[in-house]
């Protein structure tokens, strides 16, 4: 029985590698950046993960302002959340928690 969930894991990693491969891996591809509490502007990312709960208080892709249009605004996102621009993060700012930036 062990030898056959080893078996099925091997195939899961394997198309996992195959997927990856194919689409390619566009969050954390170029990087990754901390930010605490405070404005960040000007920048690229592809995604953002809390590191503990977040609330966010400007959130902008392609450089235009979404936290109301995502109904972000008074929200607290629990630490681990993905949160994708569907776009480029181009800015957000942080009143209390932390985020890692993904490029």
């Amino acid at each position: 029985m062990a030898w056959d969930i080893s078996q099925k894991l091997d195939e899961q990693s394997r198309r996992l590698r195959q997927i990856v491969a194919s689409v390619g891996l566009s969050a954390g591809a170029g990087g990754f950046v901390r930010y605490g509490t405070g404005t960040v502007s000007n920048v690229q990312f592809n995604a953002l993960i809390p590191q503990e709960d977040t609330v966010f208080t400007s959130f902008r892709v392609n450089g235009v302002e979404q936290l109301t249009d995502r109904g972000m605004s008074g929200i607290t996102f629990k630490q681990g959340a993905y949160l994708s621009g569907g776009s480029v993060i181009t800015g957000f700012a942080i009143s209390s928690g932390s985020v890692i930036a993904y490029k």
